[in-house]
């Protein structure tokens, strides 16, 4: 859990530089989309904490754990739908695309940041994403304490 809020506290001070400063230098500041944006970019970040945890709790060795994080979300931009449409992707990278947290992070913030629709309208959305958060901590915590059962044993 100390992992996880000191993660969360860098991700909100760069959704505040996103929301404070990106958006309104660019002109993309919608009125009334500040919280549904901040929600869907906190669990966003909870999510791909989770995964950092779980894949670094898989791999033991910091470097390798690194590359398969990165070998993981480096196509995100392109599998989630913001370059290329997943409607026109052959299926299995329409499969992978639903792999990554990304994807329906952007399908809720299209909903509720350009669109400017209530929350509500991404539940699917913040679902998933919430089934991200839920499965990959739960898997973390059961493989830590199974690393924690096998070297008190080998310590007794």
């Amino acid at each position: 859990m100390g992992k996880n809020i000191a993660h969360l506290t860098v991700a909100w001070i760069n959704y505040l530089l996103i929301a404070g400063i990106i958006f309104p230098l660019y002109g993309l500041s919608k009125p009334g989309a500040f919280w549904p944006f901040f929600v869907l970019f906190s669990l966003l970040s909870l999510a791909c904490i989770g995964i950092g945890i779980l894949v670094s709790t898989i791999v033991s060795d910091v470097i390798t754990a690194t590359d398969v994080a990165l070998f993981y979300t480096s196509p995100a931009f392109v599998f989630s739908g913001f370059t290329f449409p997943r409607w026109a992707m052959p299926w299995y990278d329409q499969f992978y695309a639903g792999l990554m947290p990304y994807t329906p992070f952007l399908d809720g913030f299209i909903k509720v940041y350009f669109m400017q629709l209530p929350l509500y309208y991404a539940r699917k959305e913040c679902g998933v994403l919430l089934l991200f958060i839920g499965v990959t901590l739960l898997v973390s915590i059961i493989l830590l304490q199974q690393k924690i059962n096998n070297n008190k044993t080998v310590l007794a």
